[in-house]
């Protein structure tokens, strides 16, 4: 546990202390928001899983160039980022970062939170960190003394991000090879509301490739996603679908195999048993989606296997109504669904029949 000594002999061993900070993402964590808040930051060996994850990335450890963390709320995701941002400025003043999530609510706190974080006197002190003066907003603000375009932007999808950077070219070994400079992180980018909406998330995955990726300044700027899971098709689904070889997915159950609780303070163990038992089939779900990582197709949009069969011996004879169903495209894209248009027979065998298709 932290106390308040310990801190003051971190500020009189300045070089010593600044060396170990940097070393370690967990160290900086435990000691800074000891600091700020006056309590020691609660670690579960998988809030470790995502800082050691995190950390590789910075010191190029990581096997894959990007990271996707599912998590359910209350984890703490956003402090975890806030404090890694926070981290590697105090590690290299000229990182870039690129920050996203579905709300401006989201993003001013977020944005706020880590200038608190470099504007404590703990930080000023050891890392001798300082804040432009000349800040625009709240949500667009760089490092001083540090080159070319530093700093942090904040931003919607639903907004530009006409000028935004993740990553900086200039921080580079030696050997003139990139080093970690930064990144394109996203937190939460669809609102729980609009999880079954299907062009908002199609609006998500449209964002990330023709805006946020292509923003991502060299070869090693990664991707860092952290979200709940929503729905069988949410962004977690697309990225595995499509660029799986390109992404380490961190995926945290609220129960592990053996139903204990990851975290109990979090996420009591009666509780979360409950709900995945509940008889009612949206509280199942939102067990499953958003505490376990393991979203289940919603009971309204199901299919049983065992309702599809073939058939044969057709006549005319057995036709009872005849429904046209028509699914019209929305877009010209070449990888896009076609138009579908069914001749669907409800016949005296109560039964429905697909007669025909185009």
């Amino acid at each position: 546990a932290m106390n308040h000594d310990i801190i003051q002999k971190l500020l009189d061993q300045k070089d010593i202390s600044k060396i170990t900070l940097q070393a370690s993402f967990k160290n900086f964590i435990k000691v800074v928001f000891f600091y700020i808040n006056g309590v020691d930051f609660t670690f579960t060996p998988s809030h470790d899983k995502v800082i050691k994850a995190l950390e590789n990335i910075v010191f190029g450890k990581n096997e894959k160039r990007n990271l996707a963390v599912s998590v359910a709320v209350g984890f703490g995701k956003s402090v975890l980022c806030q404090y890694f941002i926070a981290w590697t400025y105090c590690i290299h003043k000229n990182q870039t970062y690129l920050y996203t999530s579905h709300s401006k609510e989201n993003i001013k706190k977020f944005s706020k939170e880590i200038k608190a974080i470099l504007e404590s006197d703990f930080i000023k002190k050891l890392f001798d960190i300082e804040l432009q003066d000349d800040e625009r907003s709240k949500d667009n603000w760089s490092i001083k003394g540090a080159i070319q375009r530093t700093g942090l932007r904040a931003t919607t999808i639903d907004s530009g991000i006409t000028g935004a950077d993740a990553g900086n070219r200039v921080i580079k070994d030696e050997q003139g090879k990139p080093l970690y400079s930064g990144a394109l992180i996203s937190d939460d980018l669809i609102d729980v509301s609009n999880m079954n909406n299907d062009l908002e998330k199609e609006k998500i995955v449209d964002f990330y490739i023709k805006k946020g990726a292509t923003r991502r300044r060299t070869e090693i700027t990664p991707s860092i996603i952290i979200m709940q899971r929503l729905t069988v098709d949410d962004f977690i689904a697309y990225l595995k679908n499509n660029e799986a070889e390109d992404w380490n997915f961190i995926e945290i159950p609220v129960l592990d195999e053996n139903d204990n609780s990851i975290w109990e303070q979090a996420y009591p163990k009666e509780k979360m048993i409950k709900m995945r038992d509940h008889s009612g089939t949206a509280m199942r779900e939102l067990f499953y989606s958003q505490y376990q990582q393991q979203p289940i197709a919603s009971a309204f949009y199901t299919f049983k296997e065992e309702w599809l069969q073939f058939y044969g011996g057709w006549n005319n004879s057995m036709i009872g109504n005849i429904y046209i169903t028509v699914d019209p495209a929305h877009s010209k894209k070449k990888d896009s669904d076609y138009t579908a248009i069914c001749a669907i027979a409800l016949c005296e065998d109560q039964n429905y029949y697909l007669v025909d298709m185009v």
